[in-house]
């Protein structure tokens, strides 16, 4: 994913690792995550890990927790969307995990609505 500010791109690996690559200086950061998203002004990528989210500041290599899910909660699958007070995720549902459901977390309130079978609305969301 380009970053939509900077000269900055964003990948996951199968290998649970991912990397941030910034084009101008040519030097490479890895990560341990799953799924990634940039924040809407360009300064944190957002990363998984299992069911929870961090956001990974880009230049100062410093982390914080953003989404801190309960413990029986499933995988977080796909795209982070990241808006200015919003993130979306996708985390499996149904009997044999083969529906979506689009989770919107409310970074001022922390709260998750979630809404099943919408991966497409969750990936395109914006605030």
């Amino acid at each position: 994913a380009w970053n939509p500010r900077t000269s900055k791109i964003a990948y996951a690996t199968d290998e649970d690792g991912v990397y941030i690559v910034d084009v101008e200086k040519k030097a490479e950061a890895k990560i341990v995550g799953t799924e990634i998203g940039w924040s809407a002004n360009g300064a944190e990528l957002a990363i998984s890990r299992g069911k929870d989210i961090f956001a990974y500041d880009t230049v100062t290599g410093i982390e914080r927790l953003l989404v801190k899910r309960p413990f029986w909660k499933t995988r977080i699958v796909g795209p982070i969307s990241w808006g200015r007070n919003l993130l979306a995720f996708n985390t499996p549902s149904g009997l044999d995990g083969n529906k979506l459901t689009c989770n919107i977390y409310d970074l001022h309130s922390t709260s998750i609505e979630a809404l099943e079978d919408r991966y497409q609305f969750c990936s395109l969301l914006k605030d």
